[in-house]
């Protein structure tokens, strides 16, 4: 006999049958180490698929903030047990340390302080716990023109080298980073926060 809980996991995933993950969302669900009774948080929430992939294998709670600016994110799907909240990066509207692990799977522009936006992040990472990015490989072969002429590729937070990517993860209470490519079309930066 099935329990409640398990025949509403049963139809939310023949629910989600036909919508799979994107190729970001992939990326970071493939490096990502979840167990049960652990917290995630989609921190580029544009649709809840990432966040059913987990729940619908493991007992988990799953959270993800969208961004209001953009206005194909305000239309709203199911999101069965997953908390969504309507914010920014630079104000994440949960507590310090809720989370085991907190992706991000699609470029936010930075408008402002990236300090501040990695300050926030770590905010609501456990100590240990892990943050994944994507990125598109194709910025890596697709440079960016700038005004002057030179060309030079941005992968996020205005940085144009994967090593210095690293390096500003760090400073900011990751250690552990590392890229790890998932596919022909994207790497995957793994950080782990600082205890």
């Amino acid at each position: 006999m099935q329990t409640l809980t398990q025949a509403y996991r049963k139809s939310l995933s023949e629910s989600a049958k036909g919508k799979e993950l994107s190729k970001a969302q992939k990326a970071v669900a493939r490096w990502a180490y979840v167990d049960d009774y652990q917290a995630l948080l989609d921190l580029s929430c544009t649709d809840t698929r990432l966040l059913h992939y987990f729940s619908d294998r493991y007992t988990v709670r799953t959270c993800g903030l969208r961004d209001l600016s953009h206005q194909e994110y305000r239309n709203y799907e199911d999101t069965g047990e997953a908390e969504i909240m309507h914010g920014n990066l630079f104000d994440i509207p949960w507590r310090d340390h809720s989370f085991h692990t907190a992706f991000l799977t699609t470029p936010w522009e930075c408008r402002g302080n990236y300090q501040e936006m990695l300050s926030e992040i770590r905010r609501v990472i456990r100590p240990d716990g892990q943050l994944l990015i994507a990125l598109p490989m194709l910025s890596l072969f697709s440079p960016h023109t700038k005004k002057n002429g030179n060309e030079s590729p941005r992968l996020m937070f205005g940085v144009s080298k994967y090593r210095e990517l690293l390096d500003i993860l760090k400073h900011f209470g990751f250690h552990d980073s590392s890229i790890r490519f998932s596919s022909l079309g994207y790497a995957t930066v793994v950080a782990r926060r600082n205890a």
